[in-house]
């Protein structure tokens, strides 16, 4: 067996397999005023970004470049996945934020990103109903992007009601499809580039907030397609209901090919939830949280229907904290009789604890999940403890050590132990930043 870097890690000793995977990487960061450079390298690749700003001197109109294996996110991420989130985290709202094409320099574990461009033009005045406005340009030779992109917030009533609106439109490159069936959804084309744009729009008034978004695709067959989403949430005291909704009602040579050259088939996407948030006691007070979250796809042309629901509860005090959460996973087929098959993901508990030593921050955590299968006749459980330290000084430096044990119908099938340990030094301009990971698998 070998790790990522193709290195021989596999011995036997004692009758026992051991596998270990190490993950080293070395990032380095120098920041001036106006400027910033970063460099990132391990065992395969180097990244670097650099990063030029005007916000010091020019705070009314900043101006900002960067350019590098730059990550970006914004309204483009949208854009390259325009769908609901599938994940029903009990604790998560799931609604988008509003916001211009967004970009970030290189991380030290991040070693995907093409080469690109970003520049940025602004305008700040808090002293003005238009208190932000920018225009972005995104350029990335090697997936043969070019991106333009516009953000406005406006602020009405001594904040009362605010206003956000932003759009992003482009020219992206699309692969040909060759898998074609005798099926009229799977159509045959070549490869192209094809122009696509979004658009979103936000209101927020006291404690409500709806977003509103288009987007627009053009198909490889020269129409444009498009598709719907609402995204809702709604503040009561200690309690946030949220309701989002997408429709994309676009199939056959009108099917929605995105940015991110992915196809999206036709569907009706709900999520719905709700968290409360409770308190009890004065001298030693206890948070106590709980969540639900749902999501159904109806998808309008196939013969079944995922819906997702997940629960939890999370209770907090200043020595430790308790969640509790599970994820129930069905499918409802679309037949002569409608058939349910539920799945019974995930269920833990986590235990942990800090203790504060000066500037060490030594921490334990304990979980354990429940996955058994469609049909109750298998379990399979895995407990993880991890023992960890912080040092929060100057210099940071944190290490953990983590023990994970998987069992089926009781029987240990999988044993796993892990170290981490990360190092931020720092002098003047110069952040230096080490990271090491290490698995066995037993």
């Amino acid at each position: 067996m070998q790790n990522v870097y193709g290195e021989n890690l596999f011995t036997k000793a004692s009758h026992i397999d051991l596998y270990a995977d190490s993950n080293k990487s070395f990032s380095t960061s120098v920041f001036i005023p106006t400027t910033q450079f970063k460099i990132s390298q391990n065992e395969e690749k180097i990244n670097f970004g650099l990063s030029l700003t005007t916000r010091k001197f020019a705070k009314m109109f900043p101006v900002t470049i960067k350019n590098g294996n730059l990550s970006a996110g914004g309204i483009l991420s949208n854009m390259n996945n325009p769908s609901l989130t599938s994940s029903v985290s009990p604790f998560s709202d799931g609604i988008s934020t509003v916001n211009g094409i967004t970009s970030s320099l290189p991380s030290e574990n991040n070693f995907t990103k093409p080469h690109s461009s970003f520049f940025e033009f602004e305008y700040l005045n808090k002293k003005t109903n238009l208190t932000n406005s920018k225009i972005t340009l995104f350029f990335s030779p090697d997936e043969e992007s070019l991106v333009f992109s516009n953000f406005n917030e406006l602020k009405l009533f001594n904040n009362t009601l605010q206003i956000k609106n932003s759009n992003c439109a482009g020219f992206f490159h699309y692969d040909e499809n060759s898998s074609t069936s005798w099926f009229p959804d799977n159509l045959y084309y070549h490869q192209g580039n094809h122009f696509c744009s979004f658009y979103q729009l936000s209101v927020s008034l006291f404690k409500f907030n709806s977003t509103f978004s288009l987007g627009i695709y053009e198909t490889p067959f020269g129409k444009l397609s498009a598709l719907y989403k609402s995204e809702n949430k709604l503040n009561i005291q200690n309690c946030t209901l949220n309701l989002s909704a997408l429709y994309n009602p676009n199939t056959k040579e009108n099917k929605i090919i995105t940015s991110s050259d992915k196809a999206m088939k036709d569907c009706l996407q709900i999520r719905t939830g709700i968290q409360q948030k409770y308190k009890t006691g004065k001298a030693d007070p206890i948070f106590i949280k709980t969540g639900f979250q749902s999501f159904f796809d109806l998808r309008t042309s196939e013969l079944e229907y995922p819906f997702k629901l997940g629960i939890g509860i999370q209770i907090s005090t200043s020595l430790f904290s308790l969640n509790l959460t599970g994820t129930i996973n069905s499918v409802i087929e679309n037949k002569n009789n409608c058939k349910l098959i539920y799945n019974f993901q995930n269920a833990g508990i986590q235990l942990k604890s800090n203790w504060y030593i000066k500037n060490f921050v030594p921490y334990i955590s304990i979980s354990d999940s429940i996955n058994p299968d469609s049909n109750f006749t298998s379990i399979t459980n895995t407990c993880k403890i991890t023992l960890g330290m912080n040092y929060a000084n100057l210099n940071k430096i944190s290490t953990a050590t983590s023990l994970s044990v998987t069992q089926k119908n009781y029987e240990i099938i999988k044993n796993k132990l892990s170290e981490s340990a990360s190092c931020k030094f720092t002098w003047k301009s110069l952040n230096i930043i080490v990271r090491f990971t290490y698995d066995i698998e037993m």
